[in-house]
């Protein structure tokens, strides 16, 4: 895989990332579906199969979410639309480039964690970034406790990834990583 198709989720991200400054809300590039584009461009550039696997496997539950969220809050850029969709395209033709691993679950909710924590500390409480402080408001009248609240994420997280993984391994089964210059 030519490595200059990095440059493609890294101009998403760059993108995305303009938007949010001319906003005033540059954490707000922390979610994990936008972070993900910055992820992944490096897995391309640096050939690193597992940050290409990791990154699609936040990319791809993150078009529901992203969809849900912007029906509900109206906020709909140009730049969200590169990020989201042309983030999952690339991400996609990259992983059809390596071999998908049934383990990858196991690092992509790591990463999902991680991010988490750096949200928790890095951001307002009051933008919730990757849901880092307080229940997600749609879910607000199932949950009471925060903690419970974590605890479910976390499970249905694994649960999700594991799926996915499981998905993906088998619709790219046999593919391996193609190191062509470029």
């Amino acid at each position: 895989m030519p490595r200059w198709i990095g440059i493609l989720p890294l101009a998403f991200f760059l993108a995305h990332l303009s938007t949010h400054l001319s906003q005033g809300t540059p954490q707000n590039m922390l979610w994990l579906c936008n972070f993900s584009n910055l992820v992944l461009a490096a897995g391309i550039f640096f050939r690193v199969p597992l940050l290409i696997r990791v990154s699609v496997l936040w990319l791809i539950p993150g078009i529901p979410l992203w969809i849900f969220d912007m029906m509900r809050t109206g906020y709909s850029p140009a730049t969200t639309f590169a990020s989201h969709i042309g983030g999952i395209a690339v991400g996609l033709y990259a992983l059809s480039r390596i071999h998908a691993d049934r383990n990858m679950w196991v690092y992509a909710w790591t990463y999902g964690f991680i991010m988490q924590a750096v949200c928790r500390v890095s951001t307002p409480p009051e933008i919730n970034v990757n849901v880092a402080f307080k229940i997600y408001s749609p879910l607000s009248g199932i949950f009471h406790q925060y903690w419970q609240y974590w605890i479910f994420n976390a499970v249905v997280a694994a649960a999700g990834l594991w799926l996915l993984a499981l998905l993906l391994n088998a619709r790219f089964v046999g593919a391996r990583f193609h190191d062509q210059t470029a």
